[in-house]
């Protein structure tokens, strides 16, 4: 169902997603239920009641665990691998193995990834809480009852394994960005550019992140906030000296780090990717002037894009990687002369309206 929905009617996905979760708690209650009849066997013998409790805790920790193992398998990484990283939990038995190794197989989906993502955010802070609650309640008149609470290894690897799932995302489309930002600057003979009048790369990044952020905003619960309608280019404000230690910071930033559970740290993550990689294609090219002044204007559209599309300070260092580019452009440059700053201003104006940057 995932794999034929459009992206912008996600009604079905929902109903797609509620309908799952209450499947889970609803088999974990029924198989609850099917181990109470047993403890009244063992309810006179105190060692085996309590064996009894310990054996459905295990029980339901791998159940749990069923959900980071396809987490983890369906981004590539190694499930055991994860299991063996989290002492507490050795030992405790993997489920359906095979259907979840099958998880390997499937091609990454960026809607089907954000669902685990909310399942397992719905898990770690609702449904496994819930679960274990119902057991202490079925149980209650087993001493051992009150040993029956989430383990919180298990909260964790399934909080982990929602963020290396949104982490994953993050890194697909940042990889995707890039991977178009290099076949733009080695597609072009910039040594033979004319005088810029259009933009190179805006368009394809404003498709792709309004793509990106109407499915992050819906699945995530995380709608955009209406934003200051004026916004002008941060580094107007910023002298010399500050552009520089704002460079210096540049280059020691990571690209690929952890993200954060939010549509912001989502998009930023990509953004920090993908402008990093432009960075590193200008480098291997070889630009004229006029070359250099379309990476100018380029640059120059697309931090008035991320000023308006992320917060304040993520726009800030966003802005820096991209100044970093018309630098390491210029570098490669043997007549360097930048285009002045009322034209680029009037270029970024024409395109404002156009792509509906306001």
């Amino acid at each position: 169902r995932v794999e034929e929905s459009d992206d912008s009617d996600l009604t079905g996905v929902f109903e797609d997603i509620a309908r799952t979760e209450k499947s889970l708690i609803m088999n974990g209650w029924i198989a609850l239920s099917e181990c109470q009849p047993l403890l009244s066997l063992v309810d006179i013998d105190l060692g085996a009641a309590q064996q009894l409790v310990r054996r459905l805790h295990g029980q339901l920790i791998s159940f749990f665990l069923a959900f980071v193992d396809v987490c983890h398998t369906y981004i590539g990484q190694d499930p055991e691998e994860v299991r063996n990283a989290i002492a507490a939990l050795l030992g405790v038995s993997r489920l359906a193995p095979a259907e979840i190794d099958s998880f390997a197989q499937l091609t990454w989906r960026g809607l089907y990834g954000l669902i685990l993502v909310r399942m397992g955010r719905h898990l770690e802070v609702k449904v496994i809480g819930k679960v274990w609650g119902a057991a202490r309640d079925m149980f209650t008149s087993c001493a051992a009852a009150t040993d029956l609470v989430p383990h919180p290894e298990l909260i964790k690897a399934t909080r982990n394994a929602a963020q290396a799932v949104i982490t994953h995302y993050s890194f697909i489309g940042g990889q995707r960005l890039a991977h178009f930002f290099r076949d733009s600057i080695q597609g072009c003979d910039w040594s033979s550019s004319g005088e810029p009048s259009d933009t190179h790369f805006l368009a394809r990044v404003v498709k792709d992140m309004r793509r990106w952020d109407t499915q992050l905003a819906r699945i995530l619960g995380d709608p955009r906030k209406d934003r200051d309608a004026e916004r002008r280019p941060l580094n107007l404000w910023k002298n010399s000296m500050e552009l520089e230690m704002e460079r210096l910071l540049v280059k020691k930033l990571q690209a690929f780090v952890r993200t954060p559970f939010n549509r912001n740290g989502v998009e930023v993550g990509i953004l920090r990717i993908a402008f990093k990689a432009l960075t590193e294609y200008v480098r291997e090219a070889t630009f004229s002037k006029f070359g250099l002044q379309q990476i100018q204007v380029d640059c120059a559209l697309l931090s008035t894009f991320v000023q308006g599309f992320t917060e304040d300070d993520d726009a800030t260092i966003l802005c820096s990687l991209l100044n970093e580019v018309v630098v390491s452009a210029s570098q490669r440059c043997d007549n360097p002369a930048f285009m002045d700053a009322a034209l680029v201003e009037a270029l970024c104006e024409e395109k404002k309206k156009e792509f509906d940057l306001e």
